[in-house]
């Protein structure tokens, strides 16, 4: 069991409560959107902890910080421990995506359909099986764009079902994440699907790859994204970007023409973005 000190707002608040939990609690809170309340919030920022007396400690801060805003709601939530792998299992249904590509389980039973290249992912804790619109509007780019011998960087693999799919359409792979967690569920996928060769896993944010690719593909958010724009540019020439909800795609297209940028493709699922930029390094 933990606990989560969740606050919940309107997502035009966003901005403003952004730059005040970024100021206050860097790197500490992870919005989670769109989302609608019975009181009308439209999105909701969570930290977690197990400790009962920091959650405390956090809750009366952000109280005290966000205080001016009208609308905001802040509790402590009790998490409770998840058998994720019961749940995955009873919730996953694998599907094909593109030309080429099926997301599938190890337990599933119906087989791959022919002409498809089989991703087995055990997701563990780690997210991204492909269900989520994101991971699927990544996968759709990565079917159309990947070619033998391209170069690809997996920027926040998670369970690393994006490197996996590079890798299986002809990719050789640095995919890493700045989570240690991700590692082990990240590793049994890759060896599930045989491609270790193919594929270079390790823990960073980024900022010390020196390696140029041909591609970057990453599923993180659009906040992160504008952040990290200067870091993609100097590595590679093509980026597949996606975590851009309804609610940050005003603020990605901003920080895109500020760069003289702009998607050269757009896939979009459930009010979710997933971006194809052709670059000038």
């Amino acid at each position: 069991m933990s606990l989560a000190v969740s606050i919940f707002a309107h997502h035009e608040d966003d901005p403003a409560i952004d730059f005040i939990l970024s100021e206050i609690f860097p790197f500490l809170f992870g919005a989670e959107f769109p989302i609608v309340t019975s009181s009308g919030h439209t999105l909701v920022y969570r930290t977690y902890t197990d400790d009962p007396e920091t959650a405390q400690t956090i809750k009366a801060t952000a109280e005290h910080s966000l205080h001016a805003f009208k609308n905001v709601h802040i509790e402590i939530e009790t998490i409770h421990d998840v058998d994720w792998q019961t749940a995955w299992r009873e919730h996953f249904t694998p599907y094909a995506i593109g030309e080429h590509l099926y997301v599938t389980v190890p337990w599933d039973k119906q087989g791959v359909p022919e002409g498809r290249q089989a991703i087995v992912i055990d997701p563990g804790m780690a997210f991204g099986t492909g269900g989520h619109p994101t991971t699927e509007g990544c996968l759709f780019f990565l079917d159309k764009i990947i070619s033998s011998n391209m170069s690809v960087i997996d920027w926040g693999t998670g369970s690393a079902i994006l490197a996996i799919a590079a890798a299986k359409l002809g990719a050789t792979v640095i995919a890493f994440d700045n989570d240690p967690e991700a590692m082990d569920p990240a590793k049994n996928n890759i060896a599930l699907n045989h491609v270790e060769q193919a594929i270079s896993l390790f823990v960073s944010d980024g900022t010390n790859l020196t390696e140029p690719a041909d591609l970057i593909v990453a599923n993180i958010t659009a906040d992160i994204h504008v952040q990290l724009i200067s870091q993609y540019k100097r590595l590679a020439s093509h980026w597949i970007l996606s975590g851009i909800s309804d609610f940050r795609k005003g603020q990605m297209d901003l920080c895109l023409g500020i760069e003289n940028l702009a998607p050269s493709a757009v896939w979009e699922k459930d009010g979710w973005y997933t971006y194809y930029i052709e670059a000038i390094k």
